[in-house]
């Protein structure tokens, strides 16, 4: 690998690991929340950044395989 994958796939990890603290913050607000509609909000945003986490984590598989 050239040092331009390399970048790319540090930077992605780097995005990866935001998510992660992003999405563990909101999972233990999940655990205080006791509004149906404060759970719900919750869990679309714990979705979103799941989605999100995979994509770039597939992104990275690419770069890492090719």
């Amino acid at each position: 690998m050239d040092t331009v994958t390399d970048d790319k796939i540090r930077s992605l990890k780097e995005k990866i690991a935001q998510l992660l603290v992003k999405y563990r913050a909101r999972h233990d607000e999940l655990e205080l929340a006791v509004e149906e509609w404060d759970i719900g909000e919750i869990n679309v945003a714990l979705e979103e950044y799941n989605r999100e986490i995979n994509k770039l984590k597939k992104q990275v598989h690419q770069l890492e395989v090719a």
